[in-house]
């Protein structure tokens, strides 16, 4: 089997997709069909997977104009993000002043990393390309952002949302996660609602992926994915949305604690 090249060092031109992820609106051209960003999709798929086939010219041009259809695909996200984004700030404000509304395009390395991955996902068909988060401050005032939403969105909102409050990932990551299909465009939104508290873990989740070098934000038996999973049974507990985690729990996160600090000292990091 052909090894699976990291689609970041594929290509020698690799620094000019950095451009790609600026969106310039008055730029826009049409947007691609779905049919030739799903071609585009499988065009990278087989040069990552087979990278021996073809002269390097010959891949390297067709990386590149698959790439480009990406590109131009995810930048029609743009708008369509921001006028969510404005609705969510008007719902917001009406239940909590103090609200962190954020919004961002998925980057370039990261779809082309997705696409190559063994589920073969179908770039039209990814519903996070585009998203908006909104933290609040307490699992109430979430609850109450979600009914608005709801109510003004309707028929809009997909059903595949998820609900990770209620079913936490393995990894300890809660959120509440909703998909709406923007009027204007058509394109389908992401939402994610979080407390402070949530939040505070995920940044801290992505804080540990940086230093390591590594994606901590899926489960694993790394002594830090073990330690932050017990970390958000606490955190969760603490916001009256799950039991006390037990003393057999408390003492294994007393344990990875101190694995944990020890492994970020022998990397210079306190």
């Amino acid at each position: 089997m052909a090894p699976v090249v990291d689609p970041c060092h594929f290509c020698p031109s690799w620094a000019r997709f950095a451009t790609m992820d600026i969106v310039r609106p008055e730029e826009l051209g049409p947007r691609p069909s779905n049919t030739s960003v799903r071609r585009a999709g499988s065009t990278i798929r087989k040069i990552l997977r087979s990278p021996g086939e073809g002269t390097e010219e010959e891949r390297d041009a067709q990386y590149l104009q698959a790439v480009e259809i990406i590109a131009a695909y995810r930048s029609h996200y743009s708008e369509p993000m921001g006028r969510v984004e404005q609705t969510l700030r008007e719902i917001s404000i009406e239940i909590s002043s103090g609200s962190q509304i954020t919004s961002r395009l998925k980057r370039l390395p990261t779809i082309i990393k997705k696409l190559n991955r063994p589920d073969n996902t179908d770039l039209s068909r990814l519903q996070d390309i585009g998203g908006c988060r909104v933290v609040v401050g307490h699992p109430r005032a979430l609850r109450i952002l979600e009914d608005r939403i709801r109510q003004k969105y309707g028929t809009q909102l997909d059903n595949r949302g998820r609900d990770y409050i209620v079913a936490p990932r393995p990894s300890g990551y809660r959120a509440l996660h909703m998909i709406v299909r923007e009027a204007s465009s058509g394109l389908k939104i992401e939402i994610q609602l979080r407390t402070e508290i949530m939040h505070e873990w995920a940044q801290l989740v992505e804080s540990f992926s940086s230093v390591f070098a590594d994606d901590f934000k899926q489960e694993g038996t790394h002594p830090v994915q073990e330690f932050m999973a017990l970390q958000s049974k606490m955190m969760a507990h603490k916001e009256n949305l799950g039991p006390m985690p037990t003393q057999d729990e408390l003492d294994k996160m007393r344990i990875l604690g101190r694995d944990v600090r020890r492994i970020l000292r022998s990397k210079n990091v306190t």
